[in-house]
């Protein structure tokens, strides 16, 4: 059976809409967890893809993603709210993996 979501009756910015619909459409924990890994599964492969075809700023951006992705499903895995960000430093702390100074600084774009 379909769910459908009366956008009408959802208060709040986008960001809480988009958490709703998330939490409203994955009935279980496991599914949440599949949904942000396969979504990082596809970016390897357009990552990959990009790479080969010497397109080094999408392959950069793709590998983001999927940094970003396997993240948050590790977040959804420690039973965390996935926060509404793309900022790697800030999830890595929200998921517990800790950083030493020299990696932050390369996820930051410093060299």
């Amino acid at each position: 059976m379909v769910k459908k979501v009366d956008w009408m009756e959802v208060k709040g910015s986008l960001e809480k809409k988009s958490l709703f619909v998330l939490k409203y459409f994955m009935s279980s924990k496991k599914e949440t967890i599949r949904m942000w890994m396969d979504g990082a599964k596809r970016n390897v492969k357009v990552a990959n893809d990009s790479f080969k075809m010497k397109h080094y700023d999408w392959c950069l951006f793709f590998w983001h993603l999927v940094l970003e992705k396997t993240i948050k499903a590790r977040i959804v895995q420690q039973n965390g709210e996935v926060p509404w960000v793309h900022n790697l430093i800030v999830l890595c702390k929200k998921s517990e993996i800790d950083l030493a100074e020299e990696e932050k600084k390369k996820l930051v774009g410093g060299l």
